[in-house]
C-alpha cells in the first residue's frame, strides 16, 4: 500500500501518515439513530441528559428526522433562472412551536 501511495505523486497520503483533526476528539450525537423520523424536542432533551448523566455530555447535537428523497419534491421542480427568483425568506417552519422549543433548548446550557 505505501508503494502504491509513492506511485501517485504525492496526491494523497495513507491514514497511518496523517494527523487527525481537533474535531474528532469533540463528541457530538446525531438524532437520526435515536428517533429516525420521530423527532421530538423532549426526545432530543431525554437524550442529551441521558449521555450527560452516563459521563459523556455532546458538545453539539445534530437534530436529524430524515434525509431528502432522491425525487425532487413538487414545489422544486420549477427551474430557477436567477436567485431573485426566490428571494430570501424565512422558513414556514420556524414558527412552529416544536422548532423554536428545540432552538430554545440548544441555546441554553444543554449538558456542556
Amino acid at each position: 500500500m505505501a508503494v502504491a501511495s509513492k506511485a501517485m505523486n504525492g496526491t494523497f497520503r495513507l491514514r497511518t501518515s496523517k494527523v487527525a483533526p481537533p474535531v474528532v476528539d469533540v463528541f457530538g450525537w446525531c438524532t437520526w439513530d435515536a428517533f429516525y423520523h420521530a423527532v421530538t424536542p423532549a426526545g432530543v432533551e431525554a437524550g442529551v441528559h441521558s449521555l450527560t448523566d452516563g459521563g459523556i455530555p455532546p458538545k453539539f447535537v445534530i437534530i436529524d428526522d430524515g434525509w431528502q428523497s432522491v425525487a425532487p419534491d413538487p414545489q422544486f421542480k420549477k427551474r430557477v433562472d436567477h436567485i431573485s427568483d426566490h428571494p430570501p425568506t424565512k422558513p414556514d417552519f420556524i414558527d412552529k412551536p416544536h422548532v423554536t422549543e428545540v432552538v430554545e433548548f440548544g441555546r441554553g446550557d444543554a449538558g456542556g
